[in-house]
């Protein structure tokens, strides 16, 4: 029998544990979701070695993945073998084509004070792409990576684009206002070469023209409070769901925001929907749809689903005001649903306005409940924000948390606060671009700590 082909992958993940590994998990998990075979070792290596099985899988490579977190070239004890950099010191001997990822906290002068071997020498020149989950995208980044070229600031340009078009000085909106729709483009395509390549500014080009075509909107004081509890032994509502083993299969998300949306291209809205979607798709689709003011994933057990989707008009009512306890405010005034119902795509409430507005100032509060197993949490900023705040609480005793940050590629996490229990973000005083935000890694402890 004869041997064996090697596999061949599309790409292969190199990081390093300490502090890249979630970035590596969604990294893995988005790539083989859109069809890519990827090698991606989540086992610690001994110790000494290096392995061959993964000197095989970076020869069956196509692209090779860095993931630079912080301190990922930090200096070794002499007897350890750094397995991050002999991938690298591989896959450059094997000429694979290396397209390097930075998170927030990492430093470019790390490379030049780590001593790193001959091979890496200029390392330190590389043009990094910002790993930013929610935008991240494969394929450009595969193709525009230049490994001597100084990286571009797609976020600082959005935001001064951003100020230019909110300078009341200025007058902006009135004169952009009686520009056709391609003049328009055209000066704000001006605008972004002046920064950089035509080719970067094409790509910041399509991520703000869906808010150019549909409508220019903002939003201000965007303060979100996220509290994650367990149901075992609580005496939260969410327990008379009469969902089976509901404390087994779910924990507790209590959500408090509030934010100031304006729109400046329309004359506002008279009604508002709040969308509590059952699956991803349905949640970006919401994005896009100006009637869904809020949109939060329901992350339920597809029985459980079906049992929501069964529900008369009379309970999925007392689930929204009793169970979920559901509140919203605008401008002060608290509102009472008009509408609940539970479609194929998710469970959608509905708001009538005294009057249309283009100026709302919201706040809602509710309790859901969220599979714990799923692991992961997005909190997703959906268009152009000023100085937005995310808090997030958890209970230490029941959960083990990490929370990574992909506002852009500025956002330093040691300007966050993180606590045991809590972590703090904010942007003070500053835009940030739209899909940004963070994403929450939670799983149950398998027991309580005992003193």
């Amino acid at each position: 029998m004869g041997k064996e082909k090697e596999k061949q992958f599309d790409i292969f993940i190199s990081y390093r544990r300490d502090g890249g590994e979630i970035m590596a998990r969604l990294l893995y998990f988005m790539l083989t979701n859109r069809g890519y075979t990827v090698f991606y070792d989540r086992e610690a290596m001994e110790a000494g070695r290096f392995d061959k099985n993964i000197q095989r899988a970076i020869e069956g490579c196509t692209d090779f993945i860095l993931i630079l977190s912080p301190n990922i070239f930090k200096k070794k004890s002499a007897d350890e073998v750094d397995h991050v950099v002999e991938e690298i010191k591989f896959a450059r001997r094997n000429n694979k084509n290396i397209l390097p990822l930075f998170m927030q906290g990492f430093d470019y002068k790390e490379m030049k004070e780590c001593s790193l071997p001959d091979e890496l020498a200029d390392f330190d020149k590389i043009h990094a792409a910002p790993a930013i989950i929610s935008s991240f995208d494969y394929d450009y980044i595969k193709k525009n990576i230049e490994l001597h070229s100084e990286p571009t600031n797609r976020s600082g340009v959005l935001a001064e684009v951003l100020e230019i078009c909110n300078n009341p000085e200025n007058r902006p909106m009135e004169i952009y206002s009686k520009l056709t729709d391609q003049m328009r483009k055209d000066t704000l395509k001006h605008i972004l070469t002046t920064y950089m390549p035509e080719e970067n500014a094409d790509m910041t080009m399509n991520m703000i023209q869906p808010y150019l075509d549909r409508k220019f909107n903002e939003k201000k004081d965007f303060l979100y409070n996220l509290s994650i509890s367990s149901l075992r032994n609580s005496g939260s509502v969410l327990r008379k769901l009469p969902i089976k083993n509901i404390s087994e299969k779910y924990c507790s998300l209590v959500e408090r925001l509030s934010f100031t949306k304006q729109y400046i291209r329309s004359d506002g809205l008279d009604e508002i929907w709040l969308a509590f979607t059952f699956d991803d798709g349905s949640l970006d689709d919401n994005l896009h749809d100006d009637k869904v003011f809020f949109s939060e994933s329901l992350k339920l057990y597809k029985e459980d689903i079906d049992f929501i989707k069964s529900l008369s008009q009379e309970k999925i009512d007392k689930m929204v005001d009793s169970i979920f306890k559901l509140q919203v405010a605008v401008n002060e005034d608290v509102l009472t649903h008009y509408s609940a119902v539970v479609e194929e795509t998710g469970l959608y409430v509905k708001y009538k306005l005294k009057k249309r507005m283009d100026l709302l100032r919201f706040k809602a509060r509710f309790e859901i409940p969220f599979d714990f197993n799923n692991n992961f949490l997005y909190i997703s900023i959906s268009e152009p924000t000023f100085s937005p705040t995310i808090i997030v609480r958890y209970q230490e005793d029941s959960f083990i948390a990490d929370l990574l940050p992909f506002f852009d590629e500025t956002m330093n996490l040691k300007e966050s606060a993180s606590f045991i229990g809590e972590f703090e973000m904010k942007a003070e005083g500053r835009w940030i671009m739209p899909m940004s935000g963070a994403i929450v890694s939670i799983q149950e402890k398998d027991e309580i700590d005992e003193f």
